[in-house]
């Protein structure tokens, strides 16, 4: 089985643990974000802050890259700078 239907007792689960999983799989690639990114996650929303623009750019391409790789994509990007809401705009991501 592939996919897990809507509304299942064990979606949120299996979400974790998918989510878990990809993410040990980058853990020697990316430490410092997979680190932010394990202590982030609640039923499937990732709620994280980080000290500066610079650390959220960094984040937001390493986080991206991570759950590409998963096939999975992270949308609904927030941040009150500027510069960060470029970039998501630039890569078509909402905000």
């Amino acid at each position: 089985m592939t996919r897990v239907p809507f509304g299942s007792l064990s979606s949120p689960f299996l979400l974790a643990a998918t989510i878990y999983h990809h993410l040990q799989a980058c853990r020697k690639q990316y430490p410092e974000t997979v680190a932010l990114l394990e202590k982030a996650f609640h039923v499937g929303e990732l709620i994280i802050g980080v000290p500066s623009v610079e650390k959220a750019l960094e984040v937001y391409e390493e986080a991206s890259k991570i759950f590409s790789q998963a096939g999975m994509d992270l949308r609904k990007w927030a941040s009150n700078a500027d510069e960060f809401a470029h970039c998501s705009v630039r890569d078509n991501v909402a905000i």
